[in-house]
């Protein structure tokens, strides 16, 4: 009853139980949300028809799109490591007042957990994290290392991420016309025989 406007909070839970490579991925089961991807390693989320620049993006509250992203959709949002991510809340509508011009579409805003006091001493925990996906061999992996005092908490961790092409089944090119229509394969010495197949369907 407070919030102006509509809004929706994905939780760490809700995100480890989504099947997902890329960050924006997840908010594809949130009402009102539709997630463009023309690559293996670009997502895009769109808000009530706007997406890239037509929305904001946040990480803990600092800014991450600028006025030097491009003014389509953009693939900046999708390399935020979700495993940093505590939570994403999704704010639909203008958020022009706070945010800047650009927020027009929506607010996304990804937070990180942070790490809580010790009781007494100090504690010193970590965690480990990896992915490998063999359609794209995508391949990623991230440590992260907390140190808790009772007076002070910190974080510090690395991750990487590696995303390759879409690999059909088989080695077959479902993408080339000639082989997806005419059942030719795709190579250098069939490029005569596939012109030839094309000048009769013309």
């Amino acid at each position: 009853m407070d919030i102006p406007r509509g809004m929706s909070t994905t939780t760490r839970a809700d995100i480890d139980a989504r099947p997902f490579q890329l960050l924006p991925q997840v908010l594809r089961e949130e009402a009102g949300i539709t997630v463009q991807q023309t690559t293996s390693a670009h997502a895009s989320p769109i808000i009530r028809g706007f997406t890239g620049q037509g929305n904001a993006y946040l990480v803990d509250g600092v800014r991450l799109n600028t006025s030097a992203w491009r003014g389509g959709p953009s693939q900046y949002f999708a390399w935020v490591n979700s495993s940093a991510a505590d939570r994403v809340e999704v704010m639909r509508g203008p958020g022009s007042v706070q945010y800047g011009s650009d927020a027009l579409g929506g607010t996304i805003q990804v937070l990180s957990g942070p790490p809580a006091f010790a009781a007494a001493g100090l504690a010193v925990s970590g965690t480990v994290d990896a992915m490998y996906g063999s359609a794209d061999r995508t391949g990623s992996g991230g440590a992260a290392v907390v140190v808790q005092a009772p007076g002070a908490a910190f974080r510090v961790g690395v991750d990487t991420r590696h995303v390759g092409d879409l690999r059909p089944g088989r080695g077959v090119d479902s993408h080339a016309a000639g082989t997806r229509f005419l059942g030719l394969p795709r190579s250098e010495e069939h490029t005569s025989e596939l012109q030839s197949h094309l000048n009769l369907v013309c």
